[in-house]
């Protein structure tokens, strides 16, 4: 065992070559098209999930229900169809939210190429643990940059992409178990937020 960890294991005084990477479709410009990684020496390799690796998206969990004793039952439909519907999503790419409408997503590519009409580049920052510390790697993004290739794979990332891992994943599952209830109507929300409190508070004791 000891003979492979000195093999293999991670020695933050050497300096390691970066080969690999994963995609994130936050941004046009953060995205890393696989010709611009073969050009660097790396190749993407995604995110692990338990089916495979995919590529990302660096979102929050966002959860919109409707209580099924609700007063507004309809408005809080009408809000939710509205939020989904081509006004919804264009507020959300103005606010640099990534839109699930795929007409509104390639409105938003528009809207980011726009950007470099003018000529002047776009800064795009990565982190990467070179000798055990963060070093930052600067990419100037120009217009010519922007190909049809970027924007396809791009696009093709963002179809098969993931909301990224969180560690607080277990809290959430235990919000949603209990907050069940109180959707349902079965509990007030006096009575589930006690149980939720104590529930999360036990999983942070025991993992803490």
């Amino acid at each position: 065992m000891m003979e492979v960890a000195k093999r293999y294991a991670y020695d933050e005084n050497l300096e390691y070559p970066i080969l690999a990477s994963f995609d994130t479709c936050d941004s046009l410009f953060a995205f890393q098209p696989p010709s611009m990684l073969e050009e660097m020496g790396r190749v993407n390799v995604g995110v692990m999930f338990d089916d495979g690796c995919y590529p990302v998206v660096n979102s929050t969990y966002s959860i919109l229900s409707v209580n099924a004793n609700s007063r507004q039952k309809q408005g809080a439909w009408e809000f939710i169809a509205w939020l989904l519907g081509e006004e919804g999503q264009q507020v959300l790419m103005r606010n640099d939210g990534v839109p699930v409408s795929r007409k509104a997503f390639r409105e938003k590519i528009d809207e980011d190429r726009k950007m470099l009409e003018n000529g002047n580049p776009v800064s795009v920052g990565s982190s990467y643990l070179v000798k055990g510390k963060y070093v930052d790697e600067i990419r100037e993004i120009e217009k010519e940059d922007i190909t049809e290739e970027w924007i396809e794979a791009f696009i093709r990332a963002a179809e098969d992409a993931r909301p990224l891992p969180v560690r607080t994943k277990p809290v959430l599952e235990v919000i949603c178990e209990e907050a069940e209830d109180y959707f349902n109507g079965m509990k007030s929300l006096e009575e589930v937020i006690p149980v939720m409190e104590n529930r999360v508070q036990l999983y942070l004791n025991e993992n803490g």
